[in-house]
């Protein structure tokens, strides 16, 4: 999935990302919308590129955004659910 002019956008829902992968160019910013009832969920990179702060706070029911400066893939899960994960593909504009 490609995001082009729209918002990049990754629901966390019934104990999955999706999409689970989302390619968009460098410089854009994404937001993670979490609507998973009382069950909290964070997003944390694991990939070795990843930024120090691309990592949320535990939440069951808001959003969280960040943005993606650097073109590469970042893969992530959540700290409490680790078989729960996504990957963000970013590319040069």
């Amino acid at each position: 999935m490609h995001e082009g002019d729209g918002p990049a956008v990754v629901h966390v829902s019934n104990m999955h990302y999706t999409p689970e992968t989302l390619v968009i160019d460098a410089g854009t910013t994404v937001e993670w919308v979490f609507d998973d009832g009382p069950i909290a969920h964070n997003v944390v990179g694991v990939s070795e590129n990843s930024p120090p702060d691309f990592a949320s706070p535990m939440i069951a029911q808001d959003t969280w955004s960040y943005t993606f400066e650097s073109p590469g893939e970042y893969e992530y899960i959540c700290s409490e659910h680790p078989q729960k994960t996504g990957v963000i593909v970013v590319e040069e504009p």
